[in-house]
């Protein structure tokens, strides 16, 4: 019997960010992506730290006007 490869079609938790990222504005607070991925902050935080560390993305600092 062959089982169906669910994970197959699945995205990972960074290209998940990543797609939102590319999507919107390419900037985003963990707050936000948390709850437009329905993830939890501390996953978020954890794969934005991993993305930074191999310069897949870069920090930036919006200040309101």
């Amino acid at each position: 019997m062959i089982l169906p490869r669910y994970n197959y079609f699945m995205k990972s938790t960074r290209e998940l960010i990543l797609d939102f990222l590319g999507q919107k504005k390419l900037a985003a607070s963990a707050s936000e992506l948390s709850q437009d991925l329905h993830l939890t902050k501390a996953d978020i935080r954890y794969h934005l730290k991993q993305m930074l560390e191999q310069k897949i993305i870069e920090k930036v600092i919006i200040r309101p006007p």
